[in-house]
């Protein structure tokens, strides 16, 4: 699994309202990143998103509702498909990394298969 990180402008789901928010784009199976789904469901590809409670809030958004970040200067929809619990406070948005491919990787997280030997 790939970890893509990004402070993003975004257009939020009410006309006129924006901020921003961190970005976390991943390559491979994102889900063993330990996220814990509160509502709807994970993201499957290229637009969809999936957010903690503080982005909702300060998007004025909800499952189900597209709202637009922007990268690099260029808009960047995606559909909000579900909310995961994050104790942290800043607004999060998780994507698969097509939806923003110019980003480039700041970290990896690797999974050992069981019995691999991790010290070489």
């Amino acid at each position: 699994m790939r970890d893509q990180a990004q402070h993003l402008p975004f257009a939020g789901g009410e006309p006129g309202l924006s901020g921003a928010a961190d970005l976390y784009a991943f390559t491979g199976d994102a889900g063993r990143g330990g996220y814990q789904m509160v509502s709807g469901r994970w993201f499957h590809g290229p637009g969809e998103a999936v957010t903690v409670h503080n982005f909702l809030t300060a998007a004025d958004a909800r499952i189900g509702d597209t709202v637009v970040l922007t990268e690099n200067g260029r808009p960047v929809p995606v559909r909000i498909v579900g909310e995961v619990f994050n104790p942290h406070t800043d607004p999060e948005v998780l994507v698969d990394a097509s939806t923003v491919p110019a980003l480039p990787p700041d970290m990896y997280h690797i999974t050992l298969r069981p019995g691999a030997d991790a010290t070489g």
